[in-house]
């Protein structure tokens, strides 16, 4: 009973946004609402009520801040790194202290998305990810992230 109301929450919600950002002709309507229905079914478990959710949501939203600094910080790495020359490329495995995909995605694409880093492969106890430049602590490339990320999908 609980998923029904879930996947009707969603699609209502989804619905009246579609209604509020689109118009109100009749075949906006209806493509409104295959799309709601379609977007509630596959979603619905993400918007399921938790009573972690609040303090999770507000990690959430301290680590958006916190990305863009890690983001500006690695750019002006790898530039430097470029006008010196001072490269040192190679590839290390890194423990993935992850249980949820949602956790280990969030941390693979954090890795990725940073310049000077790639997540090449994620595992159930590991990533592998190519550094640009390799540091003598494996752990360094992903402590930032996860002092928020283990808040958000323990």
């Amino acid at each position: 009973m609980k998923n029904k109301e879930s996947v009707l929450a969603v699609f209502s919600i989804m619905l009246l946004l579609w209604i509020i950002l689109s118009g109100f002709s009749f075949e906006e309507l209806i493509a409104g609402t295959v799309a709601a229905i379609i977007v509630s079914f596959m979603s619905y478990r993400l918007f399921t009520w938790d009573r972690t959710y609040p303090r999770r949501f507000l990690w959430l939203l301290a680590y958006i801040p916190y990305y863009i600094y890690a983001e500006i910080v690695s750019h002006a790495q790898v530039m430097s790194m470029i006008v010196t020359g001072k490269i040192n490329p190679g590839i290390v495995e890194i423990s993935n202290p992850h249980k949820s995909d949602y956790g280990t995605t969030a941390l693979a694409n954090s890795i990725t998305m940073t310049p000077g880093t790639l997540t090449l492969e994620t595992g159930e106890s590991s990533l592998y990810v190519h550094c640009i430049r390799m540091k003598s602590d494996k752990q360094s490339i992903i402590q930032g992230f996860e002092r928020f990320l283990r808040r958000i999908w323990p």
